[in-house]
């Protein structure tokens, strides 16, 4: 199916009034990270209405904006409201995970340059303290603890709080696995090292 040349303007109003709305989301350093979203997410809802898609995308984009929203009034709203976990505890946050996926890849990337697990996890303790300790780790434990988040890694199912986590881990593994071992060291410490 080819685009005709009314597609391709509506198209291009369309990117162009998405690109205005993020570069105004992105530009105003006294917006919060939620305004920055709620921006983002009604930018979105109308991009998706110029260009005629079904209007339930747009309403839920809309009103996911609008739920964000609610929450600096104090309110919050249903699709906003968590989950009963049938965990014992709550998982922790995503970005959390993003820092314990990468002391991951840097504990992986330091055993694949010749290390011992024991000596690669106390070089990542010596390199990167703050993994010992919260909010990743009981004080200690990190040993036992980057053992764990491996397996966590390896068990995140499509549709998981953690799946895009899961799928940024895969990929930099794949591209951590291409580059020779001490290289593949200094980036897996990079990408850590941009967390703090």
């Amino acid at each position: 199916m080819s685009l005709t040349d009314q597609d391709c303007e509506r198209l291009s109003s369309a990117s162009g009034h998405l690109a205005n709305i993020l570069t105004k989301a992105f530009t105003q350093p006294e917006l919060s990270e939620r305004q920055r979203c709620i921006l983002m997410l009604r930018g979105f809802a109308e991009f998706m209405r110029i260009l005629d898609c079904p209007h339930e995308w747009q309403r839920q984009t809309f009103e996911l904006g609008l739920a964000l929203g609610e929450l600096d009034e104090g309110i919050t709203p249903e699709i906003l409201k968590p989950a009963a976990s049938a965990h014992h505890r709550p998982s922790e946050g995503w970005r959390i995970w993003i820092c314990r996926s990468r002391a991951v890849l840097a504990l992986d990337a330091r055993v694949r340059a010749g290390m011992r697990q024991a000596d690669a996890v106390k070089d990542l303790e010596r390199k990167f303290p703050f993994l010992d300790g919260d909010p990743f780790v009981k004080k200690g434990n990190l040993k036992s603890s980057i053992r764990n988040w491996q397996r966590r890694m390896g068990d995140i199912k499509p549709g998981d709080h953690l799946d895009l986590v899961a799928e940024q881990h895969e990929d930099a593994r794949t591209r951590l696995a291409k580059l020779p071992p001490h290289e593949a060291v200094a980036v897996a410490d990079h990408l850590l090292s941009q967390l703090r």
